[in-house]
């Protein structure tokens, strides 16, 4: 059965006018009335979807809405956006907010390839140039490793003052933080995960690099796979990134 998607404001509908998609998720989930399959929730800008496996039956809506709207009763009405009670720790006890497991569940791997030229930074004594590519995640992934290759321009190298990065970024609060830090949508963003960390490039050579963690990492949608290349010279390279990832 097809996927069903609800639309809600969250500023007309929730009258806390704040979502937490993690802690609805977890309410929604332990709601004994809720009676189809929820896929997840996710928001962008003042929007809240909410995803189904299948169209919601009336049971289910009763219960998230109590069938009014602007604002919602139910569910949705009593939602105030605080985050999980219980939100899992690491063992320096910082919430994780990216959750980990350590196998693939028995989804299919899937490879993902992407191709960049970075911005030049001009003649010297120009100031080095960040280029930033974010690619919006869909669908729940599950991150396992990646390579990424530095293509030389005509010049033939690359300098090694050349940095590139590897991350997970949430720009539009999808995890419900922002409020909590004082962020704008549009213009912060939090950064959840680093693969890779202000490394120096080796451009005279074409061979692979390879970036992966410890265990797989599940990236819910509306999370973005960043890459960042700062560069400091007028020619600049190709930059061509493969991610490895499971999903449904």
């Amino acid at each position: 059965m097809a996927e069903h998607t609800q639309t809600f404001s969250i500023s007309a509908d929730i009258p806390s006018g704040k979502c937490n998609t993690s802690s609805l998720e977890e309410t929604i989930l332990d709601d004994p009335n809720i009676e189809t399959a929820l896929k997840h929730c996710v928001t962008s800008g003042d929007e809240l979807h909410i995803v189904w496996k299948a169209p919601p039956s009336p049971q289910t809506v009763t219960a998230l809405t109590n069938n009014t709207t602007g604002p919602c009763g139910g569910i949705l009405g009593a939602h105030d956006g605080s985050p999980p009670a219980e939100a899992p720790v690491d063992e320096r006890g910082a919430p994780i907010v990216v959750p980990t497991f350590a196998d693939a569940r028995g989804h299919d791997p899937e490879w993902k390839g992407y191709k960049y030229v970075a911005t030049p930074a001009g003649p010297e004594p120009a100031p080095p140039r960040l280029s930033v590519w974010d690619q919006l995640i869909t669908v729940e992934r599950e991150i396992r490793s990646g390579n990424y290759r530095i293509i030389p321009p005509a010049s033939g190298t690359v300098p090694t003052d050349d940095v590139i990065e590897f991350s997970v970024v949430d720009k539009d609060d999808v995890l419900g933080h922002f409020g909590d830090l004082g962020f704008t949508v549009g213009e912060d963003f939090i950064e959840l995960k680093k693969w890779v960390r202000n490394e120096h490039v080796d451009g005279n050579i074409r061979n692979e690099r390879r970036f992966e963690g410890e265990e797989v990492f599940k990236i819910v949608p509306g999370l973005y796979l960043r890459t960042a290349y700062t560069s400091t010279a007028e020619d600049v390279p190709e930059i061509l990134v493969t991610v490895k990832d499971y999903s449904e």
